[in-house]
């Protein structure tokens, strides 16, 4: 419950983070991630792409190739990833917290 409280906190260090990533991260596309660097990160996030026969492997040049994804729009994703781990865990630890609370009746 600790750390639901704190949500609004966060959710504030959190917009701070995302007026520095508009400073700090391009946004053009000579500076666009590699499709092999997107492939990546989307089979990190989705285990399931690591299945051989999900999607063809990409070849050295295709994977050296500029993908449509600027470093920004992918620092964004991560940002997002991170909120979405900040509600869950907070969630998780409040419902730990409840049936603590109901096993010690």
């Amino acid at each position: 419950m600790k750390l639901l409280n704190k949500k609004p906190e966060i959710k504030t260090v959190y917009k701070n983070i995302e007026k520095k990533v508009k400073v700090y991260v391009k946004d053009n596309a000579a500076c666009n991630l590699t499709r092999g660097a997107v492939s990546l990160r989307n089979q990190a996030g989705d285990p399931e792409q690591l299945r051989p026969d999900y999607h063809p492997p990409l070849t050295e040049n295709g994977a050296t190739a500029a993908s449509t994804i600027t470093q920004r729009r992918a620092e964004r994703q991560i940002h997002r990833w991170g909120e979405l781990y900040i509600d869950l865990r907070a969630n998780y630890l409040a419902l730990l917290e409840i049936c603590d609370k109901n096993n010690n009746r």
